[in-house]
Parts: structure tokens; C-alpha cells; sequence
């Protein structure tokens, strides 16, 4: 009898494996956009959002930020972004590709299980800035990219939480 469980537990892995494997592989990157509108002027948003300084203040889990190579804030230079939730540390390399202040910029996240492209834009109206952010994303491997999918929405909430408590510090300051 518990050879019997222990086989069915065995196949059930498997299949489970393969369901994965084959839907992450059927996967393509995830895309998501993600629109605020701050009560601020833009160039406020923009200085406030490149300020190293201001991250662990809206970026859930954030510790620190860390130079590896170029000029900051030029295109190519790269950084160590450290992380750190729930005791779950996570180090993601950022590489910045386009830069134009106070409209925006674009940067390439990366670790041992995803890769990311964001582009971020900003633009001014009667005062307030309308800050769009775009992400696309996926997994380095057919099973993180079908729990990238699996995950999506949390996913999406914990980038939508983040940028609101950029917001509101914004707008409370």
C-alpha cells in the first residue's frame, strides 16, 4: 500500500513538473502598464524619484542601492539593487538604457530568475504629473516563467503599492 502511495506521489510530481515546464515554455513575457497622476510638478516627481535616498521610503524591502560600473545616471551604468522581505534577500542588477530627464528613463532588471525591461514616462498638466510605468518581464526558465504567470497579480499589486507610497509621499510632504 505505501509503495502504491508513494508511486502515484511520484507520477503526480512528474506530471505536475511537466504541466509547468509546458505551460511556462508556452509563456511568452509578461506585459503590464500601470498609469498615476501626481498632485506634483514634474520635475518635483523626477527629482524625487531619482534620489537614492528617498527609495526605502516607497520601495517595499528596499536596503540599498550600490554602484558597479559607469557615471550614475548615465546610459550603461549599472547597479546592485539589495532587497530584502520577509528575511528573503534578493540582489537585482539594474542596467540604465535611455535617460531624459524630467521625461523619463528606461533600465533593464535582471537576477538568477527573471529578467525585466521597465520604461518609465512623466509628463506635466495644470501642475499635477501623470507618471506611466511599463514592465515586461520574464522568467529565465520555463518554471519561473510559469510562476511569473501564476503570480501575475501579486505581481501587479506589489509594483501598484509600491508607486502609490511613492505618491502619497509625494503628495504629503
Amino acid at each position: 500500500m505505501i509503495k502504491k502511495a508513494a508511486l502515484f506521489i511520484s507520477i503526480a510530481g512528474i506530471l505536475l513538473l511537466g504541466g509547468a515546464f509546458i505551460y511556462g515554455s508556452s509563456q511568452g513575457a509578461l506585459s503590464s502598464e500601470m498609469e498615476l497622476e501626481i498632485d506634483a510638478k514634474q520635475k518635483e516627481v523626477w527629482s524625487y524619484f531619482q534620489n537614492p535616498g528617498n527609495f526605502k521610503k516607497w520601495m517595499s524591502g528596499f536596503e540599498k542601492i550600490e554602484m558597479l560600473e559607469g557615471i550614475p545616471g548615465t546610459v550603461g551604468s549599472t547597479y546592485a539593487l539589495h532587497f530584502n522581505n520577509d528575511g528573503n534577500e534578493q540582489v537585482l542588477h539594474q542596467e540604465l538604457t535611455s535617460i531624459d530627464p524630467p521625461n523619463g528613463l528606461s533600465f533593464n532588471l535582471t537576477n538568477d530568475l527573471f529578467a525585466a525591461q521597465l520604461d518609465i514616462r512623466m509628463s506635466e498638466n495644470a501642475g499635477k504629473t501623470k507618471m506611466i510605468v511599463n514592465m515586461t518581464s520574464e522568467g529565465n526558465n520555463a518554471f519561473y516563467n510559469a510562476a511569473m504567470h501564476l503570480a501575475k497579480d501579486d505581481i501587479d499589486l506589489n509594483q501598484r503599492k509600491n508607486y502609490e507610497a511613492f505618491k502619497n509621499l509625494l503628495e504629503n510632504k
